[in-house]
Parts: structure tokens; C-alpha cells; sequence
């Protein structure tokens, strides 16, 4: 695992690969442990993992939706960067992420 950067010295990218929650909200500045689970988001956490380990966490607005869209997400999110990723035996992932600041969807961009 990389070593902690201090969260101040990130700058938010202007794409960000959006993690979209259920029923958890990351404020700026807070630590907050989250798990996943959908095989969407275990792969943007290990490509995140492998790049500035900076994501974009987006609450959902229908908690039962497996697979949401950019319409099923709220419009502002905050970007956080995984500190700890933690694979679990049956595939889903533990981690703890920190706020670093506030973002509005603009537009949404669909990678191949």
C-alpha cells in the first residue's frame, strides 16, 4: 500500500471517476469508512487504487438501484482519496476514504 499523502498537497482532478453511495454521505475533511460491493465499483476503486487514488463520491438518490445513472445521483458530491483499500474474501472491498472537497456534475463521461 502507498504511503499517506497528506490530503492538502491533491489536486482534484476535473474528471473524476464517480462512486456513487448508498445511504452514506463524505463531507469534506471527514475519514469515513465505506464498503463495496457492486463489480462497478470494486473496479473504479483497483483502477483508483493504481492512479491518484482520488474519486468522486456522489450519494444516490434511489438507495434500492443497483446500477445507477448519472440521473439517478444527487448533483454535488465531494472528491476523496483512499487511504486504506482492504479486499475481503468474497470479493467486495473495505476502505477508508478522507474528504478533500466539494464537486457539482456538470456532465457525465462514459470510459470504454
Amino acid at each position: 500500500m502507498a504511503a499517506e499523502r497528506d490530503p492538502s498537497d491533491l489536486t482534484i482532478p476535473d474528471i473524476l471517476p464517480i462512486l456513487p453511495l448508498r445511504g452514506t454521505v463524505v463531507f469534506p475533511k471527514a475519514v469515513v469508512p465505506l464498503a463495496a460491493g457492486r463489480p462497478a465499483s470494486v473496479r473504479l476503486i483497483q483502477e483508483a487504487l493504481q492512479g491518484s487514488r482520488i474519486i468522486g463520491t456522489v450519494l444516490q438518490r434511489n438507495s434500492s438501484e443497483d446500477e445507477p445513472r448519472i440521473q439517478g445521483l444527487h448533483s454535488i458530491g465531494t472528491a476523496a482519496v483512499i487511504h486504506k483499500a482492504l479486499q475481503q474474501p468474497d470479493g467486495t472491498l473495505r476502505l477508508v476514504v478522507q474528504g478533500l472537497g466539494r464537486f457539482r456534475i456538470v456532465e457525465g463521461v462514459q470510459e470504454t
